[in-house]
């Protein structure tokens, strides 16, 4: 059987790059909407997944309104469809630790994460068991076709920072990081296996920005651009995956997201 995917977000860095991720595997058939049109669509027995990959200004700066959560416009529209819905969450929901996993206290850190956790509880509410929450990592790599983000993640800072040749001081703390080749396999694994729940999606160890710096500045000539600053940081933090890696059976390596982002680095210096 062929499953049906709907990825909202045409040129969203998220949707963009993960269409042409998914779209590769034989087994699901692949489309991209923006919210516009998808609104309009009948759904009856189209989809077997939804995706949104797309948020409003003010939802991301604002104070929380039902109007402007696209993810809970979907979860209405897809009431009584038999159709699940994966909504790309925040590890931002959580406080800076580590190990943290899904039944972790949560604390929002910024008004978006505030706003997320809301959206996450009414659509879990709508659809408890048609709907699939994952908390994400900093997504390392993909093609940014368009400059349409509300949200940069700290690979298109890095690149931006690259663009304008400004020396830049960085701290060493400790993140979660996962490249985007290890996302889709993951998000694959997740379609297939059609799961349910809420789940923390990420690389699951401790990665020094310093490491990650060096390795997506391999091929870089101006290496003096990114400059350690030797002061403590209190932003470390990483997510335990090990619920969502016990149900779709793939662990995630430290070596393969450094493989991963030395070729990113070859292609962005090697042009």
């Amino acid at each position: 059987m062929t499953i049906k995917v709907a990825i909202i977000g045409r040129y969203s860095f998220v949707g963009y790059n993960l269409y042409q991720g998914l779209k590769k595997n034989k087994k699901l058939q692949v489309k991209s909407y923006s919210f516009e049109k998808f609104r309009k669509l009948n759904l009856y027995s189209k989809f077997h997944f939804v995706i949104n990959t797309t948020l409003t200004k003010n939802f991301k700066f604002k104070k929380y309104k039902e109007t402007e959560d696209i993810d809970y416009q979907i979860a209405k529209k897809l009431y009584n469809e038999n159709c699940k819905q994966i909504i790309l969450s925040t590890r931002k929901v959580y406080p800076n630790k580590a190990n943290l996993k899904e039944n972790a206290k949560v604390r929002p850190q910024d008004n978006y994460a505030k706003n997320k956790l809301i959206s996450e509880k009414k659509c879990i509410s709508l659809n408890k068991t048609e709907t699939i929450i994952l908390r994400i990592s900093n997504i390392i790599g993909g093609k940014i076709k368009k400059n349409r983000k509300i949200n940069k993640n700290f690979y298109e800072n890095f690149l931006n920072y690259c663009k304008s040749k400004k020396s830049v001081k960085f701290l060493n703390s400790y993140k979660d990081f996962i490249s985007f080749n290890q996302f889709i396999k993951a998000m694959n694994k997740i379609i297939i296996l059609d799961l349910s729940g809420v789940y923390n999606l990420s690389l699951g160890s401790k990665i020094y920005v310093k490491e990650l710096v060096g390795w997506l500045n391999k091929y870089n000539k101006n290496k003096k651009l990114f400059n350690l600053e030797n002061k403590k940081s209190n932003e470390n933090f990483y997510l335990n995956n090990s619920k969502l890696r016990n149900q779709i059976k793939i662990k995630f390596f430290k070596k393969d997201l450094k493989k991963d982002c030395v070729l990113l680095s070859k292609k962005i210096f090697k042009k």
